[in-house]
């Protein structure tokens, strides 16, 4: 006896990625067009995400200015393909973190 199973797929959704700078964090959302913003270190800075959308050079900056355990969304667009956290420090030079790929 055989037996055939068959499977129809769609097109498959754009998995997720994570930038991080120490705890502070970004990752993206909604099959990646947008991006949620994330300040966990309770340190007092603000921090931003930088990133890059399909189809564009431009680097573009969101802000979490929510504060410490918050995170915030980036508006909706074409998929994010780049990006990294920056934290804004008083005084003193921003912490970059490394850029990270979709």
């Amino acid at each position: 006896m055989t037996l055939a199973i068959g499977v129809t797929l769609g097109a498959a959704p754009a998995l997720g990625f994570y930038a991080w700078q120490g705890d502070d964090y970004a990752y993206t959302t909604n099959g990646g067009r947008n991006a949620e913003v994330c300040d966990w270190e309770a340190d007092g800075n603000k921090i931003k995400a930088q990133y890059r959308r399909d189809g564009s050079d431009t680097i573009k900056n969101w802000w979490n200015e929510l504060g410490d355990g918050s995170c915030y969304p980036t508006p909706e667009g074409r998929g994010i393909n780049k990006m990294r956290v920056v934290e804004q420090r008083f005084a003193a030079p921003d912490v970059e973190g490394k850029w990270y790929y979709r």
